[in-house]
């Protein structure tokens, strides 16, 4: 694969380049923005974020708590209707607007910044403990290294526990201290920092550096890992183990939830979707360059992994189950597989300290990955955001500095002795409830808010407003009424809602959301513009209820996949739509539905469902008032998307109409950056100079016609 860009047509247009005279032509684009040394290095990084201790501890984890067989399938379908569409927008936007969440999605409309906001805050809340998670897997490590390894005893239970000696966990989360470990791993802490200084290495400026890092901890984890595969799958027990992992029969699971939630959770923080990741990465590629094979190769790749991962841990299971029989290796979650299982199974392998370094190597090389892809994104956000541009002007080594410090500085509370407590209150209020909600607000800006103007201009802004808020009243309505005539029963932490109409609530309303549905689009029909009257019947409500706005990014994706003039003659036709929907360069029509109403419907309901659920069952059964921990991680991401979408002006950048837009026009950014630049741009024509307005010297205004 060679390089996509071209050294001739480097610019200086771009603030950063000028400050950095060190970077490399061959790594600049054509309007100036530094990007990915080439096609596979940009692969690599986003395969790289995606493939992580999520795929090799959590995944599994999953299947064991939830039961393999129910879980894979919930996780499929998420992938294939939530996932990836989702990931392919990330990537679309950052492509297109050369910029990372919060100007991806300030371009839509000023009031959505705080959308992109929020995936940074809560990508800073993930790699703060994620970074311990490594720390304590490059603890395992170094001591791999040790003869014999010290976990190595003949009493199993203590050996499957030497972890928790490291981490001098603490019995439960309000036992602080009361234990003769001491209240802090400095071991830990000193791997933990040790993991934060590589991260920065890899990252200090931005893809410069981390597009030679990633040529070597992406693809050496999965030759590790396939090595550790060869020898899980030859254990005696390991056919017990995959039999466990391929269990189909748990379907009743499928009713449940919780069994969504986490399937979804998994799914986002799998692929770093909603993190700000993706959008970041997407925007260090050529203008041109082809999204939807991209797409197809990231996910794939990462759904690749998490299976394998899934085989090797069962295997050892199976191993572990029958060495010792007495014990429900197969119960074990979370940290208990690859800290307690794992320890346990390797050190009776012939040449234990071989695959102990080779395993604990994978998990660092994974883990170091996602992690500085995190930090990445929250560079990228800063680096190009005006504040820095215009005021602060600090480099992409200072601003990489600042970050790991501040996120140091923050892993240092998970490395007491009730850390891991708080770690795993953290990590699900962020990625259950807070990668959906930020699934929820992204879709929802994508579909309900990019290039709406050109539903504006066809049916008229009072049917397109009828129709937009009229379609989310009726879900929210209808979601509601069916968990409300759905009553608890039971105490505290074992409530079930099977009381009042119990599980058939759910028919109610969905009957009245689609009623609601039916009056909302009748309104729309009944308001529309004299221009709308005369439209055909399908085409007027193809502009009611479709998704023509959506099909302005689809058409930017399409038209790098198999060129504008073919895209402009196939789409929405019978034989081009079918055409579009099975080639690896395009994106089928289906997307733009999935975008602008399954994704957002779904979240909505299954977030409203898992709130339900949380407040008469507390996670884990923890006290509330350490559960508050996690909810105020999760308040501050949707907090600045509400205080955001009301004060826009706390965000405004130069880009915006004037530098200060006006308060009354709130669409005005998005046919600047959107509609007209579709229009404008030839395909590989240096953004700079295909600008769809005036251009203001020193700045990336483009202003409406």
């Amino acid at each position: 694969m060679t390089d996509t860009t071209d050294a001739g047509q480097a610019t200086a247009t771009n603030v950063q380049q000028a400050e950095d005279d060190s970077r490399p032509s061959h790594g600049v684009a054509e309007d100036g923005r530094v990007t990915w040394s080439g096609r596979v290095t940009f692969w690599l990084a986003a395969v790289g974020s995606a493939v992580g201790l999520g795929n090799l501890w959590r995944f599994p984890w999953q299947c064991a708590k939830w039961g393999a067989g129910a879980f894979i399938i919930a996780y499929f379908i998420a992938l294939f209707t939530l996932g990836m569409p989702i990931l392919t927008q990330e990537l679309a936007l950052g492509q297109k607007h050369r910029s990372g969440d919060i100007e991806a999605f300030g371009k839509m409309n000023w009031r959505l910044r705080g959308v992109g906001l929020a995936s940074v805050i809560g990508a800073f809340g993930i790699v703060s403990y994620y970074m311990m998670i490594i720390g304590l897997s490059t603890v395992y490590f170094f001591e791999s290294f040790m003869v014999p390894l010290p976990w190595d005893e003949d009493d199993v239970g203590t050996a499957s526990e030497y972890w928790t000696t490291i981490l001098k966990l603490s019995s439960d989360i309000t036992d602080s201290g009361h234990h003769d470990g001491g209240i802090f791993s400095w071991k830990v802490w000193g791997a933990t920092m040790l993991c934060w200084v590589i991260t920065f290495i890899c990252i200090r400026r931005g893809v410069k550096t981390a597009s030679w890092a990633v040529k070597i901890t992406m693809p050496l984890p999965f030759l590790l890992l396939f090595i550790l595969l060869v020898k899980a799958v030859t254990l005696p027990g390991a056919g017990d183990g995959i039999s466990r992992y391929m269990d189909f029969s748990n379907f009743e699971e499928l009713s449940d939830s919780p069994l969504w939630i986490a399937a979804i959770g998994q799914c986002f923080f799998s692929l770093s979707v909603c993190m700000g990741v993706m959008t970041a990465f997407g925007s260090y590629n050529p203008i041109s360059q082809d999204v939807a094979t991209d797409e197809k190769v990231i996910s794939f790749l990462d759904v690749g992994a998490s299976l394998m991962s899934g085989f090797v841990v069962y295997c050892i299971l199976g191993f572990l189950s029958h060495e010792d029989p007495d014990t429900d290796w197969y119960a074990l979650g979370g940290p208990g597989l690859v800290f307690g299982a794992f320890p346990v199974a390797i050190a009776q392998f012939k040449g234990a300290n071989f695959f102990a370094i080779i395993f604990y190597l994978t998990l660092m090389l994974l883990g170091i990955d996602s992690a500085f892809s995190m930090v990445e994104a929250v560079s990228t956000v800063i680096d190009d955001s005006d504040f820095n541009k215009y005021k602060l002007q600090w480099s992409r080594m200072k601003i990489s500095t600042v970050i790991c410090v501040a996120g140091a500085l923050c892993s240092c509370m998970y490395c007491f002795d009730t850390g891991f407590y708080w770690l795993d209150l953290v990590d699900f209020y962020i990625n259950n409830y807070g990668m959906v909600f930020l699934g929820i607000c992204e879709t929802g800006a994508c579909g309900w808010f990019y290039s709406y103007e050109l539903i504006d201009a066809k049916i008229g802004k009072t049917s397109s407003d009828m129709y937009r808020y009229g379609y989310w009243t009726s879900v929210l309505v209808g979601s509601i009424l069916a968990f409300s005539l759905s009553q608890p029963e039971g105490n505290e932490g074992s409530v079930t809602f099977t009381a009042g109409m119990g599980g058939d609530s759910w028919i109610v309303g969905f009957i009245v959301s689609l009623v609601g549905w039916a009056i909302t689009c009748y309104l729309a029909w009944y308001f529309r513009s004299e221009e709308a009257k005369k439209l055909g019947t399908g085409e007027l409500w193809w502009y009611i209820m479709g998704w023509e706005n959506v099909e302005v990014l689809r058409g930017f994706m399409n038209s790098n996949g198999i060129g504008k003039d073919r895209w402009d003659s196939n789409k929405h036709t019978l034989n081009g739509e079918a055409l579009m929907g099975v080639h690896h360069s395009t994106i089928g029509i289906w997307w733009g539905f999935l975008i602008k109403y399954w994704a957002p419907t779904l979240l909505t309901v299954v977030l409203l469902s898992e709130f339900r659920e949380k407040s008469y069952n507390p996670y884990e059964g923890y006290p509330w008032g350490y559960l508050m921990v996690g909810v105020i991680w999760f308040s501050l991401m949707v907090i600045v998307v509400a205080l955001i979408a009301v004060f826009p002006e706390w965000m405004t950048q130069k880009g915006d109409p004037n530098g200060v837009p006006d308060p009354e026009m709130d669409h005005g950014p998005v046919k600047s950056t959107s509609v007209e630049l579709d229009q404008k741009i030839e395909l590989g024509t240096p953004v700079g100079q295909a600008g769809a307005g005036k251009q203001t010297e020193g700045t990336d205004e483009v202003t409406s016609e």
